[in-house]
């Protein structure tokens, strides 16, 4: 039973170890269903650890290092490989042209700027493990749910009608922003916090409000709103846990 939690780490691990060859292929959409399975093993590891008391260091760690590759290099790399083929559309650009650096391998400044979330993601998660005061509450934007927005972003770009340019321009900022919250000290809700009335109440309206969007724009559209309210409702609720916020 003790090794139930590692193994559905490494489970998480070894999806995001598949979604990194699908994101060097270009395949967005296999990327997203990958890591949507390995999101569920990275909340069922730390649930069975908690469960069967066998939380240990080495856990900890294993989780962080499938995390970075699940939920950090792979979206980053699904936005890189896009946005260098976005940016071979821009012949009016020679800045943003290609760039030889080996026999047949290239790279570009927006390919480049697409990594920015992975080493956003490495930084996040290492403050995490090295900071008591997210035992409950997290501090920053967590990492998967950086990755699974960043995915769904993506995706969603790809089915509207818009001049390269806008999309080029979305996804910079996208790829800018999400590091910024990753690292900022904005608390953000858990599912491991206690909730409480009418805490509870005001989440599950949120919630329900979050499907609701998604059943209405049936589209990858809908992380925007859903991102949206999550940050609300981590700015609303920690009033109600002002002493795990500020300790």
């Amino acid at each position: 039973m003790r090794h139930i939690p590692n193994t559905l780490t490494l489970c998480n691990l070894l999806l995001g170890l598949v979604a990194l060859g699908m994101a060097v292929q270009g395949h967005a959409l296999t990327v997203w269903y990958l890591i949507l399975g390995a999101s569920l093993c990275d909340l069922a590891d730390g649930w069975m650890a908690r469960r069967i008391n066998v939380p240990s260091s080495i856990g900890k760690d294993l989780d962080s290092l499938a995390d970075l590759v699940t939920f950090g290099a792979a979206p980053a790399l699904t936005l890189a490989f896009y946005l260098k083929e976005l940016s071979s559309q821009l012949s009016d650009f020679p800045w943003l042209s290609e760039i030889n650096i080996s026999s047949g391998g290239t790279v570009s400044l927006p390919y480049l700027w697409g990594l920015w979330p992975a080493l956003g993601s490495a930084l996040r998660l290492a403050r995490f493990n090295n900071d008591p005061r997210q035992s409950e509450w997290f501090r920053g934007l967590p990492t998967p749910a950086s990755g699974l927005f960043l995915l769904a972003f993506i995706l969603w770009l790809k089915e509207v009608v818009l001049p390269v340019e806008w999309i080029l321009a979305a996804l910079a900022v996208v790829a800018l922003a999400l590091p910024i919250l990753m690292l900022s000290a904005w608390p953000m809700l858990s599912l491991k916090v206690a909730l409480k009335p009418p805490v509870w109440i005001l989440v599950g309206i949120i919630l329900v409000g979050s499907g609701l969007f998604s059943a209405w724009l049936i589209n990858f559209g809908a992380c925007i709103p859903i991102m949206v309210m999550y940050l609300t409702v981590s700015l609303l609720v920690k009033k109600h846990f002002s002493h795990e916020v500020h300790r």
